[in-house]
């Protein structure tokens, strides 16, 4: 019972008041507030794929953008195809450099992945400015050349004339490997044979 005739009655009163008001603040606020819809989830569940999917397309687009990019650097061809295309293109930046070229050799080539790496090393003497120009232009990525060895020795002490031992790498796409076993003619005529003899005699 509510009664304000004492100091504790008024402080029992004044929660139990205080009580009734914010249940009924509580049901009011049910009352207006609407519950989700089945419309209102499905329209999150939308967004929420929505967003999924915008976030798939973006990184298929920065893989293909990536892949641009390494396609722009690879060269095509084997062994045979790609070391005269490196020489011509060692022999023109040299020349474009005013260095001179000696002993220009392919190395070793080796798969790494879906890559071909072919190695070739050669020398070239000139001004140390000029030989440093050398580096800066073979590693243009017109040339599609990377360079993984310098080693400088001066000639003439002198002047600033060097030797340097350039070590470059061009890159290929590797050729794709059938799988071991029967190729696809095999299979695919192994599986016309079979499909033959199950058909029924009519």
């Amino acid at each position: 019972m509510i009664s304000f005739r004492t100091k504790e009655d008024g402080l029992a009163s004044a929660v139990i008041v205080l009580s009734l008001i914010a249940i009924v603040i509580l049901a009011a606020t049910m009352a207006f507030v609407p519950l989700p819809s089945s419309q209102g989830l499905a329209k999150g569940k939308l967004l929420a794929q929505g967003k999924i999917d915008d976030e798939i397309e973006s990184a298929k687009k920065r893989i293909a953008d990536a892949q641009k990019v390494l396609d722009a650097g690879l060269r095509t061809g084997t062994q045979d195809q790609v070391s005269p295309a490196v020489l011509a293109d060692v022999a023109a930046v040299t020349k474009a450099a005013k260095v001179s070229m000696t002993g220009f050799r392919p190395q070793r080539t080796a798969v790494v992945g879906v890559l071909t790496q072919f190695p070739f090393v050669f020398t070239v003497e000139g001004g140390f400015m000029a030989v440093m120009d050398t580096l800066k232009r073979l590693e243009d990525p017109k040339t599609k050349l990377s360079v993984h060895l310098v080693q400088l020795t001066n000639t003439d002490p002198a002047t600033d004339n060097v030797t340097a031992t350039v070590g470059v790498t061009a890159f290929a796409a590797s050729p794709k490997v059938e799988p071991e076993g029967e190729s696809k003619t095999d299979a695919k005529a192994a599986k016309t044979e079979g499909a033959t003899k199950e058909t029924p005699n009519r």
